[in-house]
């Protein structure tokens, strides 16, 4: 009898998640494409591994290793 209630628990459980999922708004992925691909060409100027190294400011740059190791 507990197993069986368990099973049912577990199964309207899933009824939930499924009805909570169909619910989420959904958009065509062509759509999601050209949004991504306008928000990449609009920051590319802000990300330091698309810009070469010559023109990168060493100072700005997150990436740059702070120190040199001395053991070495």
């Amino acid at each position: 009898m507990l197993n069986q209630m368990s099973s049912q628990k577990q199964v309207q459980e899933m009824a939930d998640q499924l009805r909570r999922e169909a619910n989420i708004k959904r958009m065509n992925a062509s759509q999601a494409i050209a949004d991504l691909q306008n928000f990449v060409t609009t920051n590319q100027s802000l990300d330091f591994l698309c810009q070469p190294s010559h023109a990168r400011n060493s100072k700005a740059n997150p990436f740059k290793e702070k120190s040199i190791c001395s053991v070495l």
